[in-house]
């Protein structure tokens, strides 16, 4: 589909990200300002805290359904992002470079979806009505990924505007959710809570995928993706109740979508 300049190289991803860290590090040291008031001199760290801070969250009424929720998601999204590669090359015959160009498409129609989609739904929608059809798209994409024949590639492609759409909207609105339902002032504790939540659910997925495509096929990780992705929508739909949010705050622009 494109033509790969003969200077880029299976390293060159990780040299442009270490160069991205590197630049937001300098940005951070040099111009980021404080904003920690009061700062804790006597302060120590509690290698532990973290795991108790999730525990914290699961507990609280205001995040329990959120942070049940993005964990089922990210679960599912990790199953899809640790081997699609892989089923893309056993049903379609990709090499690495078509692989690599299918990639390169998807990442611009995230860019589209972030840069046009994404605000102008949320002058429109509340951001937990987003994800209660949000969630279920992405999570009919993964079996659409699934079902689609291996005779031709074209609908993996047609598939792509639809996955980063529900997509896009999903991973934004849950973390403006996730800041809008907590206490006020508590709002870098919750992002920090849904942040571990994102993490600890990589970890099952990275670990059984193998297991689960080896045992069975390279496809059945979409299945279970599917499935955990729709089963965070379903508890979403089910549970959610947006009695800490107000609808009316997020419309007036009073408060970001992350």
């Amino acid at each position: 589909m494109f033509h790969t300049p003969d200077w880029f190289s299976a390293t060159t991803p990780f040299w442009f990200a270490a160069i991205l860290s590197v630049f937001n590090c300098a940005l951070i040291l040099t111009i980021f300002p404080e904003t920690l008031k009061v700062k804790m001199n006597n302060g120590r760290l509690q290698f532990g805290r973290a795991v108790s801070n999730v525990v914290d969250g699961f507990k609280s009424d205001r995040l329990r359904v959120v942070l049940g929720s993005t964990f089922l998601f990210n679960a599912g999204f990790t199953f899809f992002t640790t081997f699609f590669g892989v089923y893309l090359r056993n049903n379609f015959g990709f090499n690495a470079g078509k692989t690599g160009d299918y990639f390169a498409l998807v990442g611009l129609f995230i860019a589209l979806t972030q840069a046009v989609f994404v605000g102008r739904v949320a002058k429109r929608l509340a951001d937990w009505k987003v994800l209660r059809f949000s969630l279920f798209g992405t999570g009919i994409v993964m079996f659409i990924y699934f079902f689609s024949p291996t005779d031709t590639s074209l609908y993996i492609y047609l598939t792509i505007p639809f996955f980063t759409f529900f997509n896009g909207l999903s991973m934004a609105n849950m973390g403006a959710l996730v800041s809008r339902s907590a206490e006020m002032g508590r709002q870098g504790e919750a992002m920090g809570i849904y942040s571990s939540v994102q993490s600890l659910a990589q970890v099952p997925a990275s670990i059984l995928v193998g297991y689960i495509a080896t045992t069975i096929t390279s496809a059945t990780p979409l299945v279970v993706s599917g499935s955990c992705i729709a089963a965070g929508g379903l508890l979403f739909v089910l549970a959610f109740k947006p009695k800490y949010v107000s609808e009316a705050e997020q419309m007036s622009g009073t408060v970001p979508v992350h």
